[in-house]
């Protein structure tokens, strides 16, 4: 990068051949940092001392900030326990008494992934380029086609673990209530990556606003010693001490566990913490990311995390500003309502409600228990041989009591089994929980739909996701960021040869016609200039050969192939492609399609269409006005057979140009000129006819004056009479082949025009 000229010097102050000052050659603000950013880890240029103290402000910062969200934390841990049911065994009110966990946080996860996953990965086409400003000739728009089928193929193929990643993030948040998408250039593999990291493993401070401001964010990364040791060698890494064994097991997982404390391949936890630190010494922090070895609380790796591209200097050489580039998305489920950073989930909305829903249906089981499993007390008049007699199906015993004093001895206990209002009121709590996860009968299919109007059904499906369009608008959102990051990542890191292989560009078959178009054009304007057929070479061309190039019509050539001289014809030099037609002929390449110029990345998914009814509901509405003439028939063929779930869209439909026809711009001048040219030469006739009319008066005056004065006789006025009129129909064959003439080239033309089209 080039650094900025903000000390000059006056030429005149400085002789020639004389050099400047010694003193007046400071260096620029940002050079040493210049040379930082340029450095893998420039950990090894710092004192042991200074790295020790960066290494220690990193751990007990990281412990403030996790300390602030401490509450979260624990909900999140609670949350993640009751989704996944785990079993605990319960000696109250008795010994194993019921201890079942109802499931209603489990099924609005499960609700929720199966329906925020398709939204958010409809298909191949998972990014697309919105088109800002007007696209007369349609070249915004084949460039946003070219990038979004680009960031589309790199999540899709690339990425190899993006959509499942996804995938788990759609099923996660419900329960967490937030997540996060780190974006960053893989340098090894020449590759960008976007890895779904859990919200329980970047630590924010909680009271904090935004990630934009935050003023510093730390990862907890899990290593294993053999993934140490090639860091090491591969000097990314300071060469340290980091034991044998895990430590503390590894980064504890959202339910608590870690791994084995004894495993000696147990991961090592590392605390890469993006915080801002005065290195240069200057005053000023800047922004760098410090990777600190936990156990050890080594510093072994430090990287600058700033943009010097968009550095703020004054004239006097101050560093006013130096911005941080973001690697992290924030995924908030829900927002807090106490201002908190982290999102909240169903897991805490539903917690209390959840257990009372499960203290209520487990007293039903245990009261259905106790009721069946029976009891009481025996009298001491009861002569038995064993102290506890159980009775099993179908057996009788036989005792030495009379009968009726087996009946005054036995009292068994009173249990009148479950409630009928304790039934009641977990009903009211199993409600109160579909109404807050949005899990609705009408929502998972179980709805007795028979004698409902289409409407009212479509109108309840509407209803019953309105906050689940919500949260799935605000999950775009952030997507919409992860995309604009991984956007300026390729506009950083071009790859012409990748870029090239997967667009697979070639000129759309509307160009390619317009191209052809034009040559016939030229054609026939050399023909009507020779009076014959097009000349090449002293050869005629053959109908369908190219008289500009020498090749046939439809090759690959840009503009090249109409420059002038590049045949020969005749009468006249073929003209060139108008720039209209010619600019659609250029190759693109990666780092002109993307600038930031004209493009503004969003996802392509509709939060609106969340349930393929709703899908098709529209594309019925879209099916409707087809016949409509501003309608886009080819956009809105291509949304119906989508909302259809039609594989293949692309082959089943041909393609039309984007905006205007890329000829059609060249043929309205083309027009323009030809009628301006038509008018001025109607004009020339009629001055001509009108001078013409003139002449032939004067000359019948002087003619009559002639007789009259007796210098000329009858006879030669007759002759010059008869002359007159011959010259006069000769005049007038001649304007009216030229009239014939130029209607008969109006008309090829228009011929031509219609066998191109």
């Amino acid at each position: 990068m080039a650094l900025p000229e903000i000390y000059p010097i006056d030429d005149d102050e400085i002789a020639e051949g004389e050099a400047a000052p010694a003193e007046e050659q400071k260096p620029h603000p940002l050079e040493q940092l210049q040379a930082w950013a340029d450095s893998a880890n420039i950990a090894g240029e710092l004192t042991e001392d200074i790295r020790s103290q960066i290494a220690a402000r990193v751990i007990d910062e990281y412990t403030i900030d996790k300390s602030s969200r401490a509450d979260w934390e624990n909900e999140a841990r609670l949350a993640m326990e009751a989704v996944l049911q785990k079993a605990e065994v319960k000696n109250y009110p008795f010994q194993h008494a019921s201890n079942i966990k109802y499931p209603i946080l489990t099924s609005a996860a499960l609700q929720f992934g199966a329906r925020s996953y398709p939204a958010m990965v409809p298909g191949d086409r998972i990014v697309k380029v919105k088109v800002v400003g007007p696209d007369p000739m349609g070249l915004k728009q084949a460039r946003a086609d070219r990038v979004s089928l680009h960031m589309s193929y790199q999540l899709t193929k690339q990425m190899d673990g993006w959509e499942d990643e996804t995938d788990m993030m759609c099923h996660q948040l419900p329960v967490l209530g937030d997540g996060f998408k780190k974006i960053y250039r893989d340098v090894e593999n020449g590759r960008n990556c976007s890895d779904f990291v859990s919200a329980m493993n970047v630590v924010v401070n909680q009271n904090t606003k935004s990630l934009r401001d935050v003023p510093r964010i730390t990862h907890e990364i899990e290593l294993y010693p053999y993934q140490i040791e090639e860091r090491i060698r591969g000097e990314t890494f300071l060469d340290f001490e980091y034991g044998s064994s895990g430590g503390t097991g590894g980064i504890p997982k959202p339910d608590g566990t870690t791994d084995s404390l004894n495993d000696t391949d147990a991961p090592h936890v590392f605390l890469e913490q993006h915080r801002f630190e005065d290195l240069d010494g200057d005053g000023l922090r800047e922004p760098w990311i410090f990777t600190v070895h936990k156990d050890s609380g080594k510093c072994v790796r430090v990287v600058a995390n700033y943009n010097l591209d968009k550095a703020r200097v004054r004239d006097d050489g101050v560093i006013v500003r130096i911005p941080r580039r973001d690697y992290f998305v924030h995924f908030p489920f829900l927002p807090d309502p106490n201002g908190g950073f982290y999102g909240i989930g169903f897991g805490r909305l539903l917690r209390a409600s959840g257990e009372a829903t499960n203290t209520a249906l487990n007293q039903i089981f245990d009261a259905a228990h106790l009721q069946n499993a029976g009891g009481g007390f025996l009298g001491s008049g009861m002569n038995l041989k064993k102290a506890e007699m159980r009775i099993a199906m179908n057996e009788w015993k036989q005792l030495n009591v009379p009968g009726k004093n087996i009946r005054d001895a036995i009292v068994p206990h009173n249990f009148p089994g479950p409630s009928p209002v304790l039934f009641q009121i977990l009903g009211l709590l199993i409600d109160a929980g579909k109404s807050i996860s949005n899990v609705q009968d009408i929502l998972t299919g179980e709805a007795s739909a028979q004698t409902m109007q289409p409407t009212t059904l479509l109108a309840l499906i509407e209803q019953g996701l309105k906050v689940f369009t919500s949260i799935i608008k605000r999950l775009f959102r952030s997507m919409a960021r992860e995309f604009a990051m991984l956007y300026e990542l390729n506009r950083r890191y071009p790859d012409e040869e990748e870029y090239q292989e997967v667009i697979d560009w070639s000129p759309s078959p509307q160009v390619l016609q317009a191209v052809e178009a034009f040559k016939q054009e030229q054609q026939q304007a050399m023909m009507g200039r020779n009076g014959g057929p097009p000349m090449q070479d002293g050869a005629p061309v053959p109908p369908g050969g190219d008289a500009m190039s020498g090749g046939a019509p439809g090759v690959t050539g840009g503009a090249a192939a109409a420059q002038p001289g590049a045949g020969s014809g005749g009468g006249g030099a073929p003209q060139e492609l108008p720039p209209q037609l010619a600019v659609h002929l250029e190759r693109p390449t990666m780092a002109g399609d993307y600038e930031y110029e004209n493009c503004d990345i969003v996802p392509i998914a509709d939060p609106s269409q969340v349930t393929d009814m709703q899908k098709m509901a529209k594309a019925q509405i879209i099916e409707a006005n087809m016949g409509h003439p501003n309608m886009n028939k080819e956009k809105g063929l291509r949304r119906i057979l989508t909302a259809a779930s039609i594989e293949e869209v692309d082959e089943l439909i041909v393609p039309t140009p984007e905006g205007p026809d890329p000829m059609q711009a060249a043929e309205l001048e083309s027009k323009v000129m030809k009628n301006k040219a038509g008018a001025m030469k109607d004009i020339a006739i009629s001055e001509k006819t009108t001078v013409e009319t003139q002449a032939i008066h004067q000359a019948a005056a002087v003619e009559h004056a002639h007789i009259a004065s007796g210098h000329l006789d009858q006879d030669q006025a007759l002759a010059n009479e008869t002359q007159r009129l011959q010259n006069l129909k000769t005049a007038s064959e001649i304007r009216l082949a030229e009239r014939q003439q130029v209607e008969a080239e109006r008309q090829a033309k228009a011929a031509g025009k219609g066998e191109a089209a």
